[in-house]
């Protein structure tokens, strides 16, 4: 009779349910083999599996707390309980990911496999995609409103004083006027001046761009958290205008904003790039990544940021403001840049604790516009 093959020299398992094939990093080891056909036939239905004694500890809470944890992390938790010895007990099936360790090895457990994820790369994070398309229609509803008002398009008409009463007035009055930004002080007036257009075909050119390029946005960072970007942009973006444009300059439009929503977007996409990356060296580089690859990785988000701006924010028009919209471009590069430690933060709280922060940024990005009106009417 042939002598029997021992599992740890299985390389695979081939069955009509293949969930542990290639999935456990030490799969080739002997340890690893046994653990992967163990997982298989408990899937299958053909290994009972064992009780897990009641009081034995879980890992997962004390090292991820609520967040999701991929099973690329549990495979490398595995790998360090395997190779250090440590009895565990993981648990695939049933909701998230469960790996248990008796009370006694819980302190030892943690401390390698912190010490594991502090050497190697950290696990990638892939920001939830949602649907906020309603959540950007209604905002730019407001601005549409808004304009409506101004423009007499509803009734009742707006009030006369404290309101204008040509609609042609408004600019002067609350516009980006840069010598009373700048020498009276009227800081009022970078919001203010975001939610008035000269015409018709202003606001609904700014409309089309903020659909091409705020619903994206608010896909990658979140509803309330991308207009917040958005809106802080543009204020930042026509307060760094008044600075660089004449005294009898006066600036109106939301299209600083939506370039600061553009900045926003390519400074995400490159620190997503980023992290597609291998991790540090000991000696401070990429391992293997030169500086140059490096710069090649991160570059291509914002050159395609800056050659939408060059087609973009030029336009064909005689009154259109160019440095509004380069400004609004940095501004919204250099604030998302600055808020990544607050994505990651907010990204990393429960499902149900992420969406009323993001309902309360939502809240806030009219909110600031209304107090912002409110302020100048009762300066006016």
């Amino acid at each position: 009779m042939p002598p029997l093959r021992r599992p740890g020299r299985i390389l695979g398992f081939r069955g009509k349910k293949r969930r542990a094939r290639d999935q456990a990093v030490f799969l080739y080891t002997k340890s690893g083999t046994s653990l992967a056909l163990s997982k298989a036939l408990a899937s299958g239905g053909l290994r009972k599996r064992p009780p897990l004694p009641f009081f034995w500890r879980s890992l997962r809470l004390s090292l991820a707390g609520n967040a999701a944890v991929p099973e690329s992390r549990f495979n490398g938790w595995i790998l360090v309980l395997t190779a250090k010895k440590i009895p565990h007990r993981f648990f695939p099936s049933g909701g998230p990911g469960r790996l248990y360790v008796p009370p006694m090895h819980e302190a030892a457990a943690l401390h390698e496999i912190r010490a594991f994820e502090a050497e190697g790369p950290l696990p990638f994070f892939v920001p939830p995609v949602r649907n906020n398309v309603p959540g950007v229609l209604f905002f730019l509803l407001l601005l549409l409103f808004w304009h409506g008002l101004r423009w007499s398009w509803f009734e009742p008409l707006l009030p006369s004083p404290p309101f204008p009463e040509n609609a042609r007035a408004w600019p002067a009055a609350f516009g980006l006027d840069v010598y009373r930004f700048r020498v009276l002080h009227e800081f009022w007036r970078a919001a203010t001046a975001l939610t008035l257009h000269a015409d018709d075909s202003h606001l609904f050119s700014n409309l089309g761009f903020g659909l091409l390029f705020l619903i994206p946005l608010c896909r990658r960072a979140g509803l309330g958290f991308g207009l917040l970007l958005t809106l802080l942009a543009g204020l930042f973006g026509n307060a760094a205008n008044s600075l660089v444009k004449e005294a009898h300059t006066i600036s109106i439009g939301f299209s600083t904003a939506l370039f600061g929503a553009v900045g926003a977007l390519c400074a995400l996409s490159a620190a997503d790039s980023f992290r597609h990356m291998p991790p540090f060296s000991r000696t401070g580089r990429r391992a293997g990544l030169p500086f140059l690859q490096t710069v090649r990785r991160l570059f291509p988000p914002v050159a395609a940021g800056m050659a939408l701006l060059g087609i973009l924010g030029g336009g064909g028009e005689i009154k259109t403001d160019y440095s509004a919209h380069i400004l609004g471009f940095c501004a919204g590069l250099a604030l998302a840049a600055a808020a990544l430690p607050l994505e990651g933060r907010i990204f990393s709280l429960p499902e149900k604790r992420q969406n009323q922060v993001q309902g309360l940024l939502f809240l806030a990005c009219p909110s600031l516009l209304a107090a912002a009106w409110g302020y100048a009417l009762l300066m006016r």
